[in-house]
């Protein structure tokens, strides 16, 4: 066990049982590293926070200066691309 970390993915083998509540889980009799995790995964507050940063997209502009920077840049680059398809008679059309 101390040997594995989160991330990490091993090969179990041994006997498959059912909990009480019919969760299942291996009884193992052996298990063998596969694969070691180059890197640790996220801290999951982390991704939390960053679930709520794109769900309130407004609390993100106003309290990250990168996020307000970013969101200009997008906006030039789609008004530059529709410029250029305009000028080239395309016509932008919108589908359900």
């Amino acid at each position: 066990k101390a040997d594995v970390d989160l991330g990490d993915i091993v090969f179990v083998r041994g006997e498959v049982i059912s909990s009480r509540r019919g969760e299942l889980s291996v009884l193992a009799d052996s298990w063998q590293m596969a694969s070691k995790a180059l890197r640790p995964l996220p801290d999951p507050r982390l991704l939390i926070q960053l679930l709520v940063r794109h769900r309130q997209r407004y609390v993100d502009l106003i309290v990250r200066p990168e996020a307000r920077t970013i969101a200009r840049q997008r906006v030039a680059v789609v008004r530059a691309v529709r410029s250029a398809l305009e000028r080239r008679d395309f016509l932008e059309v919108e589908t359900p």
